[in-house]
């Protein structure tokens, strides 16, 4: 834990500055072990530089699950996505992490810190909420002095509302967590008028009857009938469909009705082969992974972000996110700005 995020550590339940006890430091300044002690008495521990919210339920484990193993194919593989699909697609030529602070909401790995340090950012604060803080993650921030890791979830975040003029960058973390609503105002909540969120949300389609129907079946029926089997079934199907779906055609029909899932399309020599490990991974996640799966309706959506923002002048990409033919990766971003009288 750094200096620089310790002045804006906040207890999550009243919002008052943190006192440190019994502080280690290491290299750099930063603290590696402590107690943070709010203003009723609550503590907090801070281990391996970590800062940790989640209460006594959370363990420390290193991260060895062969779902989290995938994340160390995600630096080599997946980079150039990240940068043409996400970035491109969502800031176009603008370079919105230059000289700004991000926080990075459920980064998974951590990777894409590292290379939002790389496009000229000036600190990230990664937040997760998941075992990976200790594995992968801690390891990307042993690589840099400007990325900080806390261990909270996103509906009781450690930091003052109203305090923060960088950007939070949240792609897949709203979509899993208890409430989207209730995180993505929580997140929201944080930003001073300098600051603005980017968000990633899956719209589903309502125009047809089929859309309908595929949204019942696959999506909830279909998904809960699967949460409930083994690991080694749920991997056994995400095996059996991510190879079929390398076929032409048959890999069409998998992943339109939602029976696979992959989220870039890697090209090169064996691209297939990446392609196969991409799905397995991620039909794996999306099937046994994950509690929640949110997928919201383009009104939906809409109508919660007029509820953050009512000046259009301050949204982009709403509309193109919200076409069923919308850029690959590409996410929504809300400036807080000023609100349309």
């Amino acid at each position: 834990m750094t200096p620089f995020l310790l002045e804006m550590l906040r207890d999550p339940e009243t919002k008052a500055p943190l006192c440190v006890e019994h502080a280690r430091y290491g290299e750099k300044g930063r603290v590696t072990d402590c107690i943070l002690k709010g203003r009723r008495g609550r503590t907090y521990p801070v281990r391996k530089s970590i800062p940790r919210f989640t209460g006594e339920r959370q363990k420390v484990r290193t991260v060895v699950s062969d779902k989290e193993q995938h994340t160390e194919r995600h630096k080599s593989l997946y980079k150039n996505a990240w940068e043409n699909e996400f970035v491109r697609n969502t800031f176009g030529a603008e370079n919105i992490f230059k000289d700004r602070v991000v926080i990075d909401c459920g980064g998974g790995s951590g990777y894409q810190a590292l290379w939002m340090l790389e496009m000229g950012a000036k600190h990230v604060i990664y937040i997760e909420n998941s075992r990976a803080v200790d594995g992968v993650a801690r390891e990307c921030m042993e690589e840099s002095a400007h990325i900080d890791i806390v261990q909270c979830t996103l509906e009781e975040l450690p930091f003052d509302e109203g305090s923060f003029d960088g950007v939070v960058v949240c792609n897949d973390a709203l979509r899993h967590s208890p409430s989207f609503d209730h995180s993505l105002k929580s997140l929201w909540a944080l930003l001073s008028p300098a600051g603005e969120i980017v968000f990633q949300c899956p719209v589903r389609q309502t125009k047809r009857w089929y859309h309908h129907m595929r949204y019942k079946v696959v999506n909830k029926t279909f998904r809960r009938f699967m949460m409930r089997r083994s690991n080694a079934f749920v991997c056994g199907y995400a095996r059996l469909v991510s190879f079929l779906h390398l076929w032409p055609g048959v890999g069409y029909l998998l992943m339109k009705n939602h029976l696979v899932y992959r989220t870039t399309k890697p090209s090169g020599h064996f691209c297939w082969l990446r392609r196969y490990k991409d799905a397995v991974d991620h039909t794996f996640e999306y099937f046994a992974g994950y509690k929640y799966e949110h997928v919201k309706t383009a009104d939906e959506l809409k109508s919660l972000v007029g509820f953050l923002q009512n000046n259009p002048a301050a949204v982009f990409n709403l509309e193109a996110v919200c076409n069923k033919d919308k850029p690959v990766g590409m996410a929504i971003r809300v400036k807080k700005g000023e609100s349309a009288s």
